[in-house]
C-alpha cells in the first residue's frame, strides 16, 4: 500500500469521520434537522473522493462525473446546514441550475471534447458559486450573534480557499495534462487540504452553533412557563424591568395588565386538574395571539398572569383587556362541558405615568388593587387603578 493512496484516503476518511458524529448527533437532537443536512453533506464530500482516488475506472471514466457530482453536491448541502438552522429560505433554483449546467458542461469536457484544464476551471468556478450562492443569502438573512457572525465567516474562509485552490493548478501547471498525473500533483495534494480545512472549520463552527442553541434553550426554558409558554415570574419581571427603563429612557408611557382567572379552584374541582391546565394552555394562547414584539407577559402565579405593554396608550390597553377577556369568554360560552362554571377572567390596569416614580413592584401592587376592585364589582370585568 502506497504512501500516496494513504494520503488520499485522508479526506474520505475526514469526511466519513464528520458525517458520523453529526449524524449520531441527529439521532439525539432530531429536532435539529440541519445537522442531518450536514451530516448527509460531509457522507457525499466522502463519496466523491472515493469515487476519483480509489474506486477502479467505470466505462467511458464515468466515476470522474460521479466524484464531481458528489462533491458539488457535498459542499453545497454542508453549506446550506446553516441556512436551515437560522429558517433562511434556501436559494434552490439558482444552485440547481449551477449544479445541471457545471454537471453538462463536464460531462462535455471529459467525452466530447476531452479537456482536463477546462474540467478543473469549470468544477472550481461551479464549487465556488455552490458556496456564493448560500452565503449570500445567509448574510442577508443572519441574526445578530456570535454563532451566526461565526458560521458566515467560515463560509467567506471556505469561499476564499476554494478560489485561490485552482489558481494553484495554473501557478504549477505541472500535473494537470492528464488525469495519471493530476493524482501526483501539487495541485490535487492542494484539492485534499483545502476540503480538510474546510470540513473541519465548518464542522467546529456547526458544533459550537449547536452547542449555544442547547444552552439558549436551556436559557429559555428557566425563564419559561411550561403550561402557558409565556414567560414564568423571573422570566417575565426580567423582561419588564428591562421594558420599563427602556420606556422611562424614552419618557413613554407603558401600562399594566394583571389578569386573574375566576374561581379556577371552582374549575379544577369540577372539571379536573386536566381541565384546569387546558384553560391555563388557551389564555396563555389568546394573550400571545394579542401580542405584539413589543409585549411582555407571564404567568406569575398559579392563575395569575401579568402583561406589559410598553409605549402603550391609554386607549390601546384599554382594547387589549377588552379583548382579552371577551375572547377567552367566548372560547367557552356554548362549550357544553362546562355547565356550571364558565371560565372568565377579571383584569387590572395601571399605567406608568400614574406613577412619580415608576417600578415594577409597585405597578404591580396597583394593578392588583384594581384587580381586586374588579373582582368585588362581579368579576369578568376590566378596571382601571385609580388613586
Amino acid at each position: 500500500m502506497s504512501g500516496q493512496f494513504l494520503i488520499s484516503l485522508l479526506s474520505p476518511t475526514t469526511g466519513i469521520i464528520l458525517f458520523a458524529a453529526f449524524f449520531v448527533l441527529w439521532l439525539k437532537k432530531r429536532e435539529l434537522s440541519y445537522i442531518l443536512t450536514a451530516s448527509l453533506g460531509y457522507l457525499l464530500t466522502a463519496f466523491g473522493f472515493l469515487f476519483q482516488d480509489t474506486f477502479p475506472p467505470w466505462l467511458m471514466n464515468a466515476q470522474r462525473i460521479a466524484s464531481n457530482l458528489c462533491f458539488l453536491l457535498g459542499v453545497a448541502t454542508i453549506l446550506v446546514a446553516p441556512l436551515q438552522r437560522n429558517k433562511i429560505a434556501i436559494p434552490w433554483i439558482s444552485m440547481s441550475t449551477t449544479l445541471l449546467s457545471a454537471m453538462a458542461i463536464l460531462v462535455w469536457f471529459l467525452l466530447v471534447s476531452p479537456n482536463l484544464v477546462a474540467r478543473i476551471a469549470v468544477a472550481s468556478i461551479a464549487l465556488n458559486l455552490m458556496i456564493f450562492l448560500p452565503l449570500k443569502q445567509f448574510s442577508s438573512g443572519m441574526q445578530n450573534r456570535f454563532s451566526d457572525r461565526l458560521l458566515l465567516w467560515v463560509m467567506i474562509f471556505s469561499l476564499a480557499i476554494f478560489i485561490i485552490r485552482p489558481l494553484m493548478a495554473f501557478w504549477t501547471p505541472d500535473g494537470t495534462d492528464t488525469y495519471n498525473a493530476l493524482d501526483q500533483s501539487t495541485y490535487w495534494g492542494l484539492v485534499h487540504f483545502s476540503f480538510i480545512v474546510m470540513a473541519i472549520t465548518m464542522a467546529i463552527a456547526l458544533m459550537v452553533s449547536v452547542s449555544l442553541d442547547l444552552m439558549d434553550d436551556l436559557k429559555k426554558e428557566a425563564i419559561t412557563d411550561s403550561l402557558s409558554k409565556l414567560s414564568n415570574r423571573r422570566g417575565f419581571e426580567e423582561g419588564a424591568e428591562q421594558a420599563l427603563q427602556r420606556s422611562k429612557t424614552n419618557a413613554t408611557i407603558s401600562v399594566l395588565l394583571l389578569a386573574d382567572l375566576d374561581r379556577f379552584k371552582s374549575i379544577n374541582d369540577l372539571y379536573g386538574h386536566g381541565t384546569g391546565d387546558r384553560v391555563i394552555r388557551d389564555f396563555g394562547q389568546i394573550i400571545q395571539s394579542l401580542s405584539d414584539n413589543t409585549t411582555v407577559a407571564g404567568r406569575i402565579g398559579g392563575e395569575e398572569f401579568a402583561i406589559l405593554l410598553p409605549e402603550s396608550s391609554h386607549e390601546s390597553a384599554q382594547a387589549f383587556a377588552d379583548n382579552l377577556r371577551e375572547q377567552f369568554q367566548q372560547l367557552y360560552l356554548d362549550n357544553p362541558e362546562f355547565t356550571s362554571s364558565t371560565p372568565t377572567t377579571s383584569i387590572g390596569l395601571v399605567s406608568s405615568n400614574q406613577n412619580t416614580e415608576t417600578t415594577l413592584s409597585k405597578m404591580l401592587n396597583q394593578a392588583d388593587k384594581a384587580l381586586y376592585s374588579a373582582k368585588n364589582k362581579g368579576r369578568n370585568r376590566v378596571q382601571w387603578y385609580q388613586d
